[in-house]
């Protein structure tokens, strides 16, 4: 039998609290690469600093503003989950729902369970080849 947790939908959820769960505007192809190119630079510029490649950038709801930024500080703080906790920091669940979370490398076990569910559940995950 299951739960009444494991029976709630992202779309029940939107029913249940809509206030949680405000429109959210898909990014088009071009903010897409602008957000993946602007982490690429951050990760790039990491690298210089003799940091670990790896980058995360939080774009505001309209897709194409910078939020915040972050790269890969160590083996413990790395860029996704330093910014996720930044970011619960500054702004309300609500605004961070709309916003999009981008990673130059697939996120670990620890940066997917905190940037991949609600409000940070928008990913955009690319690789510099």
């Amino acid at each position: 039998m299951a739960s009444a947790e494991s029976a709630l939908t992202p779309a029940a959820a939107r029913e249940i609290a809509p206030h949680l769960f405000p429109p959210r505007t898909t990014p088009t192809r071009a903010q897409i690469e602008a957000g993946i190119n602007k982490c690429l630079e951050v990760q790039r510029r990491a690298v210089t600093f003799g940091k670990r490649p790896f980058a995360a950038v939080l774009l505001a709801p309209d897709n194409e503003a910078v939020l915040l930024m972050h790269q890969s500080v160590d083996q413990v703080n790395h860029a996704e989950s330093s910014l996720a906790r930044l970011a619960y920091c500054h702004y309300s669940k609500e605004y961070l729902w709309q916003c999009t979370l981008v990673s130059t490398w697939e996120p670990c076990a620890m940066c997917s369970g905190m940037s991949s569910s609600p409000p940070m559940d928008r990913n955009l995950v690319d690789r510099e080849p």
